[in-house]
């Protein structure tokens, strides 16, 4: 009784913290839906300086019918800046030493209002990749714009939010029981 409180408590605590959101979402054009997670903000001072306040990576699972589950990395860019993603590999995740190039999937997607702009890019990744991050001790992302080439170390919040997308909407009920899930930050919806 006192470890269940123990662990309400700090995932309570931790809520507050570092706190980010899932979603399912239909996609009519492609007859199609897509399970994504919003909110894993990787800490960068120096995109502070190009007028980026946030820089937001997540995992998708994409769904068709009668076709096996596609994985995306889907990475944000808000502020009143633009990052301007190259489309020949833009994306370099270096997972414990090893690193995974990706181009992006299609043009990134750009909105800009007088104060405020969003660029969106889309990578297609492997199967495994999930795991992988889930399973990381250590993981930096580098990302090539450009005007700038940032690189930084995903904090352990980061991955947190990788293990519990692949938890909650990658393994199977088995596997669920079988993969160590220590400690994750549940979303708010």
């Amino acid at each position: 009784m006192v470890k269940m409180i123990f662990v309400l408590i700090s995932l309570f605590y931790s809520s507050f913290l570092f706190s980010f959101t899932t979603k399912k979402v239909y996609d009519e054009a492609n007859k199609g839906e897509y399970y994504r997670t919003k909110g894993n903000i990787v800490p960068s001072q120096k995109l502070a300086y190009e007028g980026i306040k946030e820089l937001d990576v997540n995992l998708v699972k994409y769904l068709r019918q009668n076709r096996d589950p596609f994985y995306f990395i889907l990475v944000e860019f808000r502020g009143n800046g633009l990052f301007l993603l190259e489309e020949s590999k833009s994306l370099t995740l270096i997972i414990d030493g090893r690193p995974y190039s990706y181009n992006l999937y299609q043009k990134p997607k750009i909105v800009q209002l007088p104060k405020f702009s969003e660029e969106t890019g889309w990578y297609k990744i492997q199967d495994g990749l999930p795991f992988m991050l889930a399973e990381a001790k250590e993981v930096k992302i580098k990302l090539k714009g450009k005007i700038i080439t940032l690189e930084e170390n995903l904090t352990k919040e980061n991955l947190d939010v990788f293990k519990y997308f692949l938890y909650t909407y990658i393994l199977k009920e088995q596997q669920r029981k079988e993969f160590k899930l220590n400690k994750y930050h549940v979303p708010k919806n």
